[in-house]
């Protein structure tokens, strides 16, 4: 079949990309925008099972008008016309595709986010000058293109308001770039800000200027400067587990939605039954889990690689008094490799999974692993390994941490077969 032939299909399902799903047959057909019970007529883009041209059949009952004026564009959210209970169902059959053949029967404990929109509490959104015209927001689906828009209705409120002010700093700033929001302290916004092309002094004094627009920091990578220039500060900060603030570094990682967050970190701990126990925690970031584990376990050894969120950790930590945990800057796998004097290990690996990890831990498989994942497929990669070096899947829970989006966070419980369940 050309890609210049027309043809008709019924969408099916949703696939793990987030385009609609259906079927004819020389195979697939991915149709962004589609969901079940359209039917559509589309011309494949070439050498491409995705649909470039469409013209809309008849598009299901169940279809939702999206709150977001450009949500046909935006490459941010590609499920606002999807109904909760189908998002839900999709991401499910998600998982189990992406899960080895034994484990695929298995019961998912599903947690529903509590909100729908006004969740996310950081993004990373692009600008663009062309025109004379600033153009700010995400990119738009599969292209470098950024999508203009005044709102986002996914941010939460008070970094929602900051895109006017942020549009008015940027505009003086001019070229292109990237911009990393986030709440920081007093929930006011934060930035950090690198522009692709040198800026003039009114653009610099614009960004830093954003501080005395309400926003509690701001970081401006110039281009060629060894370090960034910096007023207020510009940490994100988070609810903890505990209810008190959680400091992060700049850019540094932590999940977008906070509410749903809390039970993520409460189902961890739960999972890691780590009460007197020595916990190894991987990944462990500026301690969104090391907080809560250090409250039940003997000892904590948290390893993250990035410098900047191991002094976070380290202060989060001090502010609590809390002093059964070692934080230290180390590649995960290289802390891996000590795994056996661990009762427990945590690890929370980025998109990619954590195959050298895999490959230390199947050399002697420990008692309790929980691992938390952001992508089933790598995570279906990565079990994979510790089934075949003699371990179970005890258990496997499943979050909306990303409604609107095909995106699941995943919290598998993993023991040695023969072992205790302790």
């Amino acid at each position: 079949m050309t890609g210049a032939q027309w043809i008709d299909v019924s969408i099916e399902g949703l696939a793990e990309s987030g385009e609609g799903l259906g079927f004819e047959p020389s195979g697939v057909v991915l149709v962004r925008g589609a969901m079940p019970g359209d039917r559509v007529r589309v011309r494949l883009a070439k050498k491409s099972r995705i649909a470039d041209q469409v013209e809309w059949v008849e598009t299901s009952a169940d279809r939702i008008v999206p709150p977001c004026g450009v949500a046909d564009r935006c490459g941010g959210c590609t499920w606002q016309h999807v109904p909760q209970a189908q998002q839900a169902t999709a991401r499910l059959d998600a998982i189990r595709r992406a899960l080895p053949k034994p484990l695929r029967e298995m019961d998912i404990a599903w947690n529903a986010s509590p909100q729908a929109y006004g969740y996310r509490t950081r993004a990373r959104i692009a600008w663009k000058t062309s025109g004379g015209k600033l153009f700010l927001g995400h990119r738009a689906a599969s292209s470098n293109d950024v999508v203009d828009t005044s709102e986002c209705p996914v941010l939460a409120p008070e970094l929602d308001a900051a895109l006017d002010p942020l549009r008015a700093a940027l505009v003086r700033v001019g070229g292109s770039g990237e911009v990393f929001l986030a709440l920081g302290k007093d929930r006011r916004p934060v930035a950090t800000l690198h522009p692709n092309e040198k800026i003039s002094a009114d653009g610099f004094a614009a960004s830093l200027g954003l501080v005395g627009l309400g926003f509690a920091g701001v970081e401006l990578y110039a281009p060629g400067a060894t370090a960034p220039a910096v007023d207020g500060d510009p940490r994100p900060v988070v609810a903890g587990v505990d209810g008190a603030p959680l400091v992060l570094a700049p850019e540094g990682f932590a999940q977008a939605h906070e509410t749903l967050n809390h039970e993520l970190a409460r189902t961890v701990v739960a999972r890691a039954r780590c009460e007197s126990k020595k916990v190894l925690e991987l990944f462990a970031g500026a301690g969104n889990f090391t907080i809560a584990l250090a409250r039940k376990a003997k000892k904590v050894s948290a390893v993250e690689l990035d410098a900047r969120a191991v002094k976070a950790l380290q202060d989060n930590l001090a502010a609590r008094s809390i002093d059964n945990v070692a934080a230290r800057t180390s590649p995960a796998e290289d802390a891996a490799r000590s795994h056996r004097n661990w009762d427990v290990i945590v690890l929370d690996p980025p998109r990619q999974g954590a195959p050298e990890v895999m490959a230390a831990l199947v050399e002697e498989p420990p008692k309790r692993v929980v691992y938390v994942s952001c992508d089933p497929a790598t995570f279906g990669r990565d079990v994979q390994r510790l089934l075949a070096a003699g371990m179970s899947v005890e258990s496997l829970d499943a979050f909306e941490m990303f409604p609107q989006t095909p995106h699941v966070e995943l919290v598998a419980t993993i023991v040695r077969r023969g072992g205790p369940r302790s």
